[in-house]
């Protein structure tokens, strides 16, 4: 009708963005790509209230995203990075943090690979859901060279495709694990851990560099359906020891 303000099409392409998107309290963000190149993707520092749905993002030598000191809740579609230190970079988030690709169909959640330190890291962070995504190549620098320890609680530093400390509720669903020159999946002090229908393969060239190398998995969790192998020394290493502090 005349007058009427025009509008995007329904069902058309999401608008993309080249830059990165800094959130504030209470920020909403749906339906966006988000592509950078060195940049940071998507971020947040000491916000609140947050909602982001429907969102894909990725980046060259940037992380893609990272969140400190923020809560809401975090649903991407997929998440890709190629290069830089890490891909996902969370600390102390609360709320949720999701990928969920598309379906069962592998890669649809994005490809985090050639990170230098970590594909994903996540530090005192609840409800972690990371699914139908490629970590390939994700900790390609050697840290630390002789890792020991791991009994005692001294794996906090180390590099890995995906690093979990202080975690509460982390399900890794549908993914593709393959190189690492340290740890495949990195636990320390995670409750409610859940890995299922994935690969791991070719993590760790040395002794103590693991598939999945755990302090204390708690809570409720399990591994089922699952291939790993070609570890650099076990393929699932887990020691608990709950007498110890947290970190």
């Amino acid at each position: 009708p005349s007058g009427t303000i025009g509008r995007p099409a329904l069902g058309g392409a999401r608008p993309q963005i080249g830059t990165t998107v800094t959130l504030g309290t209470n920020s909403n963000v749906r339906g966006l790509n988000i592509v950078g190149a060195a940049s940071t993707g998507i971020a947040a520092s000491g916000k609140s209230g947050l909602v982001v749905s429907e969102v894909s993002v990725a980046t060259t030598t940037g992380t893609a995203a990272s969140f400190s000191g923020s809560g809401g809740t975090l649903t991407f579609t997929s998440i890709s990075a190629n290069g830089g230190a890490n891909g996902i970079l969370l600390s102390g988030v609360t709320g949720s943090f999701d990928v969920t690709g598309t379906g069962t169909t592998d890669g649809s959640g994005g490809t985090i690979q050639n990170t230098t330190t970590r594909g994903a890291s996540f530090i005192n962070a609840t409800n972690v859901t990371l699914k139908n995504m490629n970590f390939t190549n994700a900790a390609t620098a050697d840290f630390p060279a002789g890792p020991t320890g791991l009994s005692l609680g001294v794996n906090t530093g180390d590099n890995a495709a995906i690093h979990l400390q202080s975690v509460t509720g982390a399900t890794l669903d549908n993914l593709n694990i393959a190189g690492s020159a340290e740890q495949g999946i990195n636990g320390h002090n995670v409750s409610g851990f859940v890995l299922k229908d994935s690969v791991l393969s070719g993590l760790g060239n040395g002794p103590d560099e693991d598939g999945i190398h755990f302090y204390n998995m708690v809570g409720t969790s399990s591994i089922t359906n699952t291939l790993i192998s070609g570890s650099g020394d076990d393929n699932i290493n887990i020691q608990n020891n709950n007498n110890l502090p947290a970190d």
